[in-house]
């Protein structure tokens, strides 16, 4: 439900104010909401134990900062310049390292060994693959309602118009997308057997509330 009013919510923010006003009204609600968490939950009386992977978490910070970098400023910097090359190769390397030591620490941060496993890896693959298909539709779309029609495929749509647009979308992703409807109809009509397939397994599992990467193991 947050997607789909955000999408138009974010247009009006800035074509009202300005772009940058976006950032500053998500940091105003990142305050807000860790004040409202702060206050009125309690602390949990069960500890698990166990330490923060701070090394894994900054190898993998860094190691994909360079890969991301590499990819959005490419295009302006050119895709053969020696910076964008550097970033490429600083990502290999920082990755790289970061997946020997993640697979060597007693308590990583992302638990490699698990996701080498073949119903986690293709679960995993079907997630990513999953994934670009849906932010393709998010960052196609709203481009070409924008667009001038004298394009020749623009539409010149506002930017609340192309937000409005969007929000149905968000809307379904609420409702059924994700898993949780699929995880709901699986239940309801096969009650003792698990849903075939990596999304619907990811569904399952977000119902359940424990992550697909563990359950999807299980026999």
């Amino acid at each position: 439900m947050s997607d789909a009013l955000a999408r138009p919510a974010t247009a009006l923010i800035a074509d009202t104010f300005d772009w940058h006003a976006l950032f500053w009204t998500s940091a105003a609600l990142g305050v807000v909401a860790l004040a409202l968490v702060a206050v009125p939950v309690p602390e949990p009386k069960v500890r698990t134990g166990g330490r923060f992977d701070l090394p894994g978490a900054i190898g993998m910070a860094a190691g994909l900062m360079c890969l991301l970098l590499g990819i959005s400023k490419g295009a302006g910097r050119g895709r053969g310049s020696g910076t964008t090359l550097g970033l490429f190769a600083a990502a290999v390397v920082v990755l790289a390292a970061w997946g020997f030591f993640e697979l060597r620490v007693t308590e990583p941060l992302v638990d490699l060994r698990v996701s080498d496993r073949p119903r986690v890896l293709v679960t995993d693959a079907a997630s990513v693959a999953i994934g670009f298909a849906v932010f393709s539709v998010s960052l196609v779309i709203p481009q070409l309602l924008q667009l001038p029609e004298q394009t020749g495929y623009g539409l010149g749509k506002s930017l609340l118009t192309a937000g409005l647009v969007m929000a149905p979308s968000g809307l379904v992703l609420a409702l059924g997308s994700g898993a949780a409807l699929v995880g709901f109809v699986v239940a309801a009509l096969i009650p003792h057997q698990r849903p075939a397939g990596p999304a619907a397994a990811s569904a399952e599992d977000s119902i359940a509330g424990e992550p697909a990467a563990v359950s999807t193991t299980k026999a």
